[in-house]
């Protein structure tokens, strides 16, 4: 008992120092750094033209521009009854002119909650009432936008914080989620499949596996190169998103982890905060890069060769990560596929469920749609080594 404690250690360093030694496996991982680093950068870049100061701004501007119409109207209207209405949309037009540099002199002030205020008296005074009595002359995206915007500016006066752009949030906190909204998708899995193949296909040489020359069962020499590749990329996920909430809080403040997201719905009314997306959001990517890890060894064992099973590896996990919400056909099913919850905030924020249809693409239906294929796999893992282990046997007597 103590002899096989002692190999499992041995083996465990041996796998350590085999990933930790091979220089190829730190240049994704600095890649998917320098990604985090650039997705911050873009959005504080962006955030100058596109924030909430330099929204406010452009209404001052564009309103300015319609005053100056209607004044023209004005004096070029022949009588009193055709002043009338360009009068009163020129009267209008410098209250919300007004009611902006107001709100913009808040928002330098920092006093946001005052600042907001003011955008909602003036949503609920141009916007809301254009819904109201002119609906047909709106699309259903910008009612949707109006009320998911009034509903979030509701909250964020309750909490007294600093807006951020929806999509592009700068912030410690709501950038932090944007950061496992945009990455993990594409960054993270493209990272993560290049770096597990690596290790996998360390111990290959020649189609060989040298994992056969270790005098322990086949069993846990597999579970203990999946536990540690698990541990390895969960944790340099985890430490990009903490770098990336330490320079966005840095650079523009943490805000907090109440912060809110307006859930994807036909009413834009419901509230779910960042707290609650990132204690769901890292479970579920944890049983996803359980997953991914899992099929990487999966493919990378049968096939034996790095450049072969790399390549395999992306096209099947970047391709479908990408795409599977997007393929209609299969849309009333994708619920069932574990890709789906690879794009794990567009499922819980109701977003998957908006764009497919499927009410079935849930937080809860993820975790067990994610355990049912992780057993799968291990099944499949376990009748593979099974049956490589009696051909090595056959191959030891013969």
């Amino acid at each position: 008992m103590v002899t096989l404690l002692l190999q499992s250690r041995s083996y465990s360093k041996f796998v350590i120092k085999t990933t930790l030694r091979n220089k190829f496996n730190f240049i994704p991982v600095i890649l998917l750094i320098g990604v985090t680093l650039f997705l911050l950068i873009m959005n504080t870049s962006a955030i100058k033209k596109q924030g909430y100061k330099a929204s406010i701004q452009q209404n001052i501007a564009e309103t300015n521009s319609l005053i100056n119409v209607y004044t023209k109207n004005i004096n070029e209207a022949k009588t009193s009854k055709d002043r009338e209405i360009p009068y009163r949309a020129r009267e209008q037009a410098k209250q919300v002119r007004s009611d902006n540099q107001l709100s913009l002199e808040l928002a330098t002030q920092q006093k946001w909650r005052s600042s907001l205020k003011v955008q909602l008296q003036i949503i609920n005074a141009t916007d809301i009432q254009t819904i109201k009595h002119h609906p047909s002359s709106v699309s259903p995206d910008y009612i949707s936008s109006v009320y998911a915007t009034r509903t979030l500016y509701k909250r964020l006066i309750k909490l007294n914080l600093r807006p951020d752009v929806v999509g592009m949030e700068t912030q410690g906190f709501p950038f932090t989620l944007r950061m496992v909204d945009v990455l993990f998708p594409v960054a993270v899995v493209l990272v993560m499949v290049t770096l597990l193949t690596s290790v996998f296909t360390q111990t290959f040489i020649d189609h060989i596996d040298l994992d056969d020359m270790w005098p322990l069962s086949r069993s846990k020499l597999i579970f203990t190169k999946i536990g540690f590749s698990v541990v390895f990329a969960f944790a340099i996920y985890l430490v990009c998103l903490v770098l990336g909430f330490v320079g966005a809080s840095m650079i523009n403040g943490s805000s907090s982890l109440d912060y809110p997201i307006v859930m994807v719905s036909s009413s834009s009314t419901n509230i779910i905060s960042v707290r609650t997306l990132l204690l769901q959001s890292l479970p579920l990517q944890l049983l996803c890069i359980i997953f991914m890890t899992m099929c990487v060894y999966l493919i990378t064992y049968l096939i034996r060769n790095r450049l072969a099973a790399m390549f395999m590896n992306v096209l099947i996990f970047c391709g479908a990560s990408l795409s599977v919400l997007k393929i209609e056909p299969i849309s009333h099913m994708v619920h069932l596929l574990p890709f789906s919850y690879f794009n794990t905030i567009n499922v819980l924020t109701k977003q998957a469920t908006h764009d497919t249809g499927n009410q079935q693409l849930t937080f809860a239906t993820g975790m067990w749609v994610l355990i049912f294929w992780i057993a799968v796999i291990g099944g499949l893992i376990t009748i593979i080594s099974q049956i490589h282990l009696r051909r090595l046997q056959y191959r030891m007597v013969s």
